[in-house]
């Protein structure tokens, strides 16, 4: 039977409880939070599922849930009469949804669709140093923020299906890791995206990252509205990130004095990439705009592509191609190549001050 929470509660460790109703722990009451530090199961067929949410009607802004570290919420939707149906870890249907820390395990499986963390709160915030685990047959996402987010997770967040999206933001959002964010696309025509935002109006999305962020996909900005909206990534990476970054639209921001395996797509706006001591394994593409590529200390290779750009490499052997438009390119020291490709106009090289200009476009 579910579990009713009107006043705030603590479900003590050492307690297990296996629930088949289609929510396990509902919070009704505006004032009242839940910590779990036992084991709740919640196990049932059926199109919909949910470990802890919040009652639809209310205003939750001083909820909390904490899964405590010896606390175990399991959500498992199963049965034939569950295809095509969701199963949430923690759902958060209105505006006004509590905030989560969690410190144990919370684990969601469906033989269709899931989701560990969804919530719809304006001021949402969580804080992971445990274990975030979805995995389902379809789609399968950790988190997703219909109104931005707060996110700090030092503990893991490991997503895998089909279409596996670790953190999904969408609107302006926050997200701290130092832990890891891995997601991991399984069977035919699979796809992951680790960290995706989307935003529905301009906005800035801020990542910092010392850990580790894993996908096919590591960081997307997929906003996709009409008419186009110029959303801004302010990335800082000192940790490890697998996978392609593609940051679409906007003025985009990224430092990397870490390492990134794979390549990196800048996209529209006026882009910033600084190299710094980090190492990238793909090629910097800074896209259409005014963009500002600065190599690290490996060998680089960037490209400005169209707009009026400035090129510099740091160390190592790189490669530097400006595209079309007033381009400066500094290939710094080591063996560099400067390409030229693609100018319908001819490049002045003096090869004594090692200085190559163009009259134009």
């Amino acid at each position: 039977m579910t579990i009713l929470v009107s006043a705030t509660q603590r479900f003590e460790p050492g307690r297990t409880v296996t629930i088949t109703d289609r929510v396990g722990v509902l919070i009704t009451s505006t004032s009242a939070s839940f910590q779990n530090a036992g084991t709740i199961n919640v196990v049932a067929t059926g199109s919909y599922l949910s470990g802890l949410e919040y009652d639809y009607a209310g205003f939750f802004e001083g909820s909390v849930f904490t899964n405590e570290a010896t606390g175990v919420l399991k959500v498992n939707l199963t049965g034939a009469s569950a295809l095509g149906g969701v199963a949430y870890g923690f759902s958060g249907p209105s505006g006004w949804n509590g905030d989560l820390v969690n410190a144990g395990l919370i684990e969601v499986l469906s033989v269709s669709h899931a989701l560990g963390v969804a919530t719809s709160d304006y001021t949402f915030t969580m804080n992971n140093t445990g274990t975030l685990r979805v995995q389902a047959v379809e789609s399968a996402t950790g988190v997703r923020a219909y109104n931005g987010a707060v996110i700090s997770n030092s503990g893991t967040i490991d997503v895998t299906g089909r279409n596996a999206i670790g953190i999904e933001a969408l609107r302006a959002s926050t997200i701290t890791n130092s832990g890891s964010i891995i997601a991991r696309g399984v069977g035919q025509d699979s796809s992951s995206v680790a960290i995706s935002f989307w935003n529905s109006s301009t906005s800035v999305n801020r990542l910092t990252n010392t850990g580790h962020i894993e996908g096919r996909y590591a960081i997307v900005d997929a906003t996709n509205g009409s008419p186009p909206q110029d959303s801004e990534q302010i990335i800082n990476n000192s940790g490890s990130i697998v996978g392609i970054i593609d940051l679409a639209r906007g003025d985009d921001d990224l430092t990397n004095s870490g390492t990134i395996t794979g390549e990196v797509w800048l996209g529209l706006g006026n882009d910033f990439y600084f190299g710094s001591s980090g190492s990238v394994s793909g090629a910097v593409h800074g896209g259409f705009g005014n963009d500002r590529l600065f190599g690290g200390i490996g060998a680089d290779r960037l490209y400005g592509e169209d707009g009026d750009d400035d090129i510099q490499a740091g160390a190592g052997n790189d490669f530097l191609q400006g595209g079309r438009g007033f381009n400066a390119l500094d290939g710094g020291s080591g063996d560099d190549t400067l390409s030229y490709a693609g100018l319908t106009i001819g490049v002045t090289l003096d090869l004594a001050t090692g200085v190559a200009t163009s009259a134009g476009r």
